[in-house]
């Protein structure tokens, strides 16, 4: 049985990445892939479950997010003392959109859970489908 899934951005302001809810800095510069990025790192001005502290890979050519690895800033339960992230973007259809994601939960009773997770399968719908989402950011 094969089931499709639609993937929503989260429009919380209080959690996107912007210099609202983060000190951004650029740290250097590295490759991933074909891709040229800056590396940014992110420090969450909030410790909340929605927030991260890590590192970014921003593309220098059309300033898109390639990679981001990091922590929680804040535990989302009593049971889990820290959650690791590895997020990894690629490229379809114009867009770049989120291929991998790997987290690793160090649990209170002294062992690590990982999950991962491969998206696959996208399917874009075009310029259009956006265009609401672009003209809210920037208003």
């Amino acid at each position: 049985m094969t089931r499709k899934s639609r993937i929503r951005v989260n429009k919380d302001p209080d959690s996107l990445i912007a210099p609202k809810n983060y000190t951004l800095e650029v740290v250097g510069t590295d490759k991933i892939g074909g891709s040229m990025c800056s590396v940014v790192r992110a420090v969450p001005k909030r410790k909340e479950t929605d927030l991260f502290e890590g590192k970014m890979w921003i593309d220098n050519q059309n300033f898109s997010i390639v990679r981001i690895t990091g922590h929680l800033a804040k535990s989302p339960s009593f049971w889990i003392k820290q959650v690791d992230f590895v997020r990894d973007y690629r490229k379809i259809d114009g867009f770049r959109l989120l291929s991998r994601e790997e987290a690793v939960s160090a649990l209170r009773i002294f062992r690590k859970e990982t999950l991962t997770i491969d998206y696959q399968n996208y399917s874009v719908n075009g310029p259009e489908a956006v265009q609401p989402l672009l003209t809210k950011l920037t208003d």
